[in-house]
């Protein structure tokens, strides 16, 4: 059901920008198509969050395998 929801959303869209003048498409094409490149500042929030996510994703599997992991207080000592 979810993916007909999506599936109608984007013919409704597609149908709109079909309405639109040409110039218009096509700045709409050039936007969806262009790497919007990242200030330094965006570029460490992602590295942050990859770094967040490598975390949890280790956690998953130490749970999954019965691993212990270390506490904060060690993690904090180790550094």
């Amino acid at each position: 059901m979810f993916r007909e929801i999506n599936q109608a959303r984007t013919d409704s869209i597609v149908s709109y920008i079909r309405t639109l003048p040409e110039i218009e498409q096509k700045a709409i094409a050039r936007n969806l198509t262009s790497k919007k490149k990242l200030s330094a500042k965006e570029k460490r929030k992602v590295q942050e969050l990859k770094g967040i996510a490598e975390g949890l994703r280790e956690i998953k599997e130490a749970k999954r395998g019965g691993k212990q992991l270390m506490d904060l207080e060690d993690a904090l000592n180790e550094l």
